[in-house]
C-alpha cells in the first residue's frame, strides 16, 4: 500500500458550491428546498468535520467513537447524504475524475494495475455511518472493486485496529509478507501471510493494526494468495515443462537460479506488491520446503499439463 502523494484538490466548501448553486436552480425540488433552508449551518458544520478529518488523518479511529455516529445533520438525513454522493459524485462526475487522477497507475491498496483492475471510490468512513463524511474528498480514496468490495462497511474501532488513509498512510508491505505452500488434497496451496510478529522489529499494537488492515479489512492475503496460485505457481510449473524431466535436486536448482536471477534488493525496496514480488516469495517458499512430496506432485502436474497440450495440438 502506498501514500497518494497530493491531497484532493476539491474542499468541501468547492463541492457545496456545487451542490447549493443546483440546488438553487432547482427550488422546486422538496430536497432542494430542505438543503438550502440549512445550508449555512450544513456548510458550516461539514467544514469543522473537514478539520477534525485533516487533524486525524493518520489516526482516524480518533474520529470513529459514538459521537461521530450520526443519523441526521441538521435535519438532512443519512439517506439524503447518500443520494447527494451519488448524484454529485457519479461516473461523469469532474469530483470523481479529480480524485481518480491522483492514482494514474494503480490501486493505492493492493497495487493492482488499473486495466486489470476497475475503479472506484471507497469511503473510508462508511457513509451508512458518518454520513458528515459522505462527500468529503479526503474520505474517497480511489480503489479497485475488489478492495472496496473486501473492505464494505469495516471500521477499525478499537486501538489495536485502526483506520487507514492512503492520503495520510503508508505501509510497505514488501517488508512484511511471506509465503507459504503446502501439499493439500494432491494439490499447492499457497497463502500470502504476514510474517510472525517475532520476526518484524514493530511493536505489538503496530504489529495488531497491521494484521487487521491486511487480513480483515481488505483481505488481502485471500487476494495474494490466489494470485500466487492460480497465476504465477502456474507459470513456473509452465517453465519446467518446457525444460523437460529433471531430477529433485535438479528442479531446485532450476528454482535456486530463477531466484538469484531476481533484483530482489529492488523489487523489495519499490514497495509494490507486484507478480515479481510474489514470484519472489514463491520461489523463496520453494526452495525452503522442496522435498520429495513436492517433486513428485509438481511432476504429476507436468506430465498432465503436456497431456493437455497434446490433446489440444491434435485436436
Amino acid at each position: 500500500m502506498y501514500r497518494i502523494e497530493n491531497h484532493p484538490k476539491d474542499s468541501i466548501d468547492v463541492i457545496l458550491n456545487e451542490i447549493f448553486n443546483y440546488m438553487e436552480q432547482h427550488p422546486l425540488n422538496r430536497k432542494s428546498a430542505k438543503l438550502l433552508s440549512v445550508r449555512k449551518e450544513l456548510r458550516r458544520t461539514l467544514k469543522k468535520y473537514e478539520e477534525e478529518y485533516k487533524e486525524n488523518g493518520e489516526d482516524l479511529q480518533q474520529i470513529t467513537n459514538d459521537n461521530y455516529k450520526l443519523s441526521t445533520i441538521h435535519g438532512i438525513s443519512n439517506t439524503h447524504m447518500k443520494e447527494l454522493y451519488k448524484d454529485f459524485f457519479d461516473s461523469d462526475s469532474r469530483f470523481r475524475q479529480n480524485l481518480y487522477n491522483l492514482t494514474p497507475n494503480r490501486c493505492p491498496i493492493c497495487d493492482a494495475n488499473w486495466g486489470y483492475a476497475v475503479r472506484t471510490l471507497d469511503h473510508i468512513l462508511p457513509e451508512s455511518i458518518f454520513p458528515q463524511f459522505s462527500i468529503l474528498p479526503l474520505n474517497l480514496v480511489p480503489t479497485c472493486y475488489r478492495c472496496n468490495h473486501s473492505k464494505s462497511t469495516t471500521v477499525g474501532y478499537l486501538p489495536n485496529e485502526g483506520v487507514i488513509n492512503p492520503f495520510f498512510n503508508n505501509i510497505n508491505l514488501t517488508n512484511y509478507l511471506k509465503c507459504y505452500i503446502y501439499i493439500q488434497n494432491n494439490d499447492f496451496t499457497t497463502h500470502i501471510h504476514l510474517k510472525p510478529e517475532s520476526d518484524l522489529h514493530i511493536n505489538h499494537n503496530r504489529y495488531q493494526r497491521l494484521k487487521f488492515f491486511y487480513e480483515k479489512v481488505y483481505k488481502m492475503d485471500e487476494t495474494y494468495s490466489e494470485v500466487t496460485r492460480t497465476s504465477i505457481l502456474n507459470s513456473l510449473l509452465v517453465s519446467l515443462s518446457k525444460v523437460g524431466p529433471m531430477s529433485q535436486s535438479q528442479t531446485k536448482r532450476f528454482f535456486s537460479s530463477l531466484l538469484e536471477g531476481m533484483r530482489r534488493e529492488e523489487i523489495i525496496k519499490d514497495g509494490i506488491v507486484t507478480t515479481e514480488y510474489l514470484k519472489l516469495l514463491l520461489l523463496d517458499s520453494l526452495i525452503e520446503v522442496y522435498d520429495s512430496n513436492y517433486h513428485s506432485l509438481i511432476q504429476e502436474m507436468i506430465s498432465e499439463k503436456l497431456v493437455i497440450k497434446r490433446q489440444a495440438e491434435n485436436f
